[in-house]
């Protein structure tokens, strides 16, 4: 294969994962920001749900860690959900199964980090639910600690799945192959993709763009965990031999403008 033909398919690879991750980016974000809607609903209040952000009146302290602990436990189910949907035998490459494996890290990865970020962001799901039932300060770190270690064991599940999304004609049979494919198809997507989530952004106040930001931004954690993965010895799932070709799908293109203007 000619060097400009690998550039070729490393780019169309690139830019499919990152419309997979914008589109799962912002279909998590709602489904999280939905569960705290629901929760408030169950409640007999009106919810409105904005760009990356969810507003209720809640009058009660009891009825704000409800509705606040609705998020990040939407986003642990619906994440093992996606994990359990993208299992081993049939991961391959396609636009879906990239769709699959964003959504399964972000929703698992949002989970985790709240966990992470209890002790120090107050207004965040866990530090509401932490100072409105007056956790200690320690227990809060120990919520820390358990997020740490949640996040890295995250990391090696993480970096297979990833390796198990390479088209067929990828070799991965060394580790220096695998770090580049493994920087193709997570680490640029994911600096790619942060201009394509914020487009959803435009006109939204600057907390929700501040959310979205930081939300992107979370995911470099995870991939450096996962990017240890790549001097492992590997084998590929007997499946990920029949993938597709690498090109852009209208699929991809659709989904994501969709999401873009729902957002707009």
């Amino acid at each position: 294969m000619s060097r400009s033909a690998t550039s070729k398919d490393a780019l169309i690879l690139g830019l499919t994962s990152a419309l997979a991750f914008a589109t799962a980016m912002l279909s998590t974000t709602f489904i999280h920001e939905a569960c705290h809607a629901l929760a408030a609903l169950a409640l007999g209040l009106s919810p409105q749900i904005v760009v990356f952000n969810e507003y209720n009146a809640v009058t009660m302290s009891w009825q704000e860690v409800f509705v606040a602990a609705a998020g990040p436990l939407g986003s642990l189910v619906t994440g093992l959900l996606f994990l359990w949907a993208y299992s081993r035998d049939h991961r391959r490459f396609s636009y879906p199964n990239l769709l699959l494996l964003w959504s399964f890290v972000l929703s698992l990865t949002t989970f985790i980090e709240y966990l992470i970020i209890t002790p120090f962001w107050t207004r965040g799901d866990t530090g509401v639910i932490a100072r409105l039932v007056h956790v200690p300060l320690g227990a809060q770190y120990i919520v820390m600690v358990v997020g740490l270690g949640l996040l890295v064991a995250f990391g090696p599940i993480v970096g297979e799945a990833v390796l198990d999304t390479a088209p067929a004609a990828t070799s991965l049979e060394s580790p220096e192959e695998r770090k580049i494919f493994m920087r193709q198809i997570f680490l640029f997507p994911l600096l790619y993709g942060l201009p394509l989530v914020m487009v959803a952004c435009v006109g939204a106040n600057p907390v929700s763009i501040t959310n979205a930001l930081l939300s992107v931004l979370g995911g470099l954690p995870i991939y450096a965990l996962a990017f240890r993965q790549t001097y492992k010895v590997y084998t590929r799932p007997p499946g990920s031999l029949i993938g597709e070709t690498p090109r852009i799908q209208p699929l991809a293109v659709v989904l994501y403008l969709a999401l873009t203007i729902f957002y707009l």
